[in-house]
């Protein structure tokens, strides 16, 4: 639900080395009734290894840090995401590690509800490469037949693009939906969101996502309408190990732990990731594309 007051991180820095996680936050934007209020430049680093999860704030340029907290893995396995600083990494690293999730793009959700119905075909070109354009509409309706959609009750209509000849991968998308409002005069709000996935083809001819642009407009909040953006761009290459540990800040390590030198993991490991990834989706949007040839043959 759109606020006055937020806060905005830009500048975020991450590496995945398999369940090894790293994002670094540069400074945040204090905003107040619409205006920007105040910069924090205090940075934060969070990292998360096999053994144990850390905080770090303070400056990052200079390597002057200091440890706010850690959790050892033994100790958080239980809880969700494994302990409280895991799971604020895996809230950042949602969208990038999953470019299709419902937090970005809610498309497998909302092509498997019963009242998806595509209303129109359209081949097209995009960044030099052919796409197929669907307009859709989804009626979720009362009650709600899938939690994982259930963030309306209205209709929800748009479109989005997929790339046939590179494993059926979303190129671009458009949707708009009813979302509560937070005054009473205004019940629902309307929110429409357009987005954009760029790829780069790797060594296997595979497509692997290096960019992911969305962004959400609010309407019917005046004066408080608002857009939200957001841009993430993926790098893929070799992480060493160490980057996921207090040494490396010139910090001690936790009590008992010592490492043993390993080798830095190589970048096909990302590359194989990203493979699985599209291979998923390219399955589902096969699945789209033989309902919508045995809806036009039975037409």
């Amino acid at each position: 639900m759109p606020r006055v007051d937020w806060q905005l991180i830009r500048d975020v820095e991450f590496a995945v080395s398999g369940e090894q996680w790293l994002i670094i936050c540069h400074n945040l934007e204090e905003w107040r009734k619409g205006q920007l209020h105040k910069v924090h430049y205090q940075q934060s680093v969070r990292g998360a290894n096999s053994v144990y999860s850390f905080l770090l704030t303070g400056r990052y340029e200079t390597r002057e840090l200091r440890l706010e907290t850690y959790e050892m893995a033994e100790e958080v396995a239980s809880k969700p995401s494994g302990g409280g600083i895991r799971d604020m990494i895996a809230f950042w690293l949602s969208p990038i590690r999953a470019p299709f999730s419902l937090r970005t793009l809610p498309l497998p959700a909302l092509l498997r509800h019963p009242t998806f119905r595509v209303l129109k075909l359209r081949d097209g070109e995009r960044e030099g490469v052919r796409v197929i354009r669907a307009d859709f509409e989804v009626r979720p309706g009362q009650p709600f037949t899938d939690p994982r959609i259930s963030w309306t009750r209205e209709p929800v209509w748009g479109w989005f693009e997929v790339a046939p000849d590179q494993e059926w991968t979303v190129r671009a998308f458009e949707y708009t939906y009813m979302a509560p409002g937070h005054k009473p005069e205004i019940p629902l709000v309307k929110a429409r969101v357009n987005g954009e996935v760029l790829y780069n083809i790797d060594f296997e001819g595979r497509p692997i996502v290096i960019q992911f642009k969305e962004s959400t407009s609010w309407r019917d909040l005046p004066p408080d309408s608002m857009i939200e953006m957001k841009d993430i761009q993926i790098e893929y290459g070799p992480v060493s190990e160490d980057r996921f540990r207090l040494s490396y800040y010139g910090l001690p390590e936790p009590p008992g732990v010592t490492w043993v030198q390993e080798r830095r993991t190589p970048v096909y490991v990302w590359l194989l990731v990203a493979a699985g990834v599209l291979l998923t989706l390219a399955v589902f949007f096969r699945w789209l594309a033989r309902r919508l040839r045995r809806g036009h043959s039975e037409g």
